[in-house]
């Protein structure tokens, strides 16, 4: 996904989100190079997306929302080669 305007994407689908069922709470993340030796993420929630303009520094990045963001935590990175 395109994540130049990921603020601008947030801002505008949280409040979607929220209106059908989705918690304000509710776990988000952006993966950038996802599953290369420089991937970097990015972790929130929903109602902080919506609040504040999240500031994009590398490209390409994948949006991800909901529970499955929790399981980041859940396997320390260095266990992968």
């Amino acid at each position: 996904m395109a994540t130049r305007n990921l603020s601008e994407i947030a801002q505008r689908q949280v409040q979607r989100l929220i209106e059908n069922g989705k918690s304000s709470d509710t776990p988000a993340a952006v993966i950038y190079n996802a599953g290369m030796f420089n991937q970097q993420e990015v972790f929130g929630t929903l109602k902080e997306w919506a609040s504040r303009e999240l500031k994009v520094q590398f490209q390409p990045g994948t949006v991800v929302v909901g529970k499955i963001v929790e399981y980041a935590f859940a396997v320390p990175m260095d266990v992968f080669p």
